[in-house]
């Protein structure tokens, strides 16, 4: 399946809540990243540039900000990049 920005998934319907991010690596040096997001996500992967997946990406649970509200539930992302890479990113929110 194929979502509307060109990624492809495995899931059993059409895509409701994309999302797609482009991260830039600046300082020359292979770097690890964490990506917070509010909300659950349903799926996530690393893309080339036409959209084709290289790499399905697993969320999982964030550590609750102070204030907060109790029903806000955030998801992290570890991702990681090459010395001045860019770097595509889709993924979907759960509704």
């Amino acid at each position: 399946m194929v979502d509307g920005e060109g990624a492809e998934h495995d899931g059993g319907g059409a895509v409701r809540n994309p999302f797609v991010l482009r991260l830039v690596e600046l300082d020359g040096e292979p770097s690890e990243v964490r990506l917070t997001l509010p909300g659950p996500i349903a799926l996530a992967a690393r893309t080339d540039l036409r959209g084709r997946v290289q790499e399905w990406l697993r969320a999982e649970a964030a550590i609750p900000e102070p204030g907060d509200p109790p029903c806000l539930r955030r998801e992290t992302l570890r991702l990681r990049l090459r010395p001045r890479e860019i770097a595509r990113f889709v993924g979907e929110a759960h509704q």
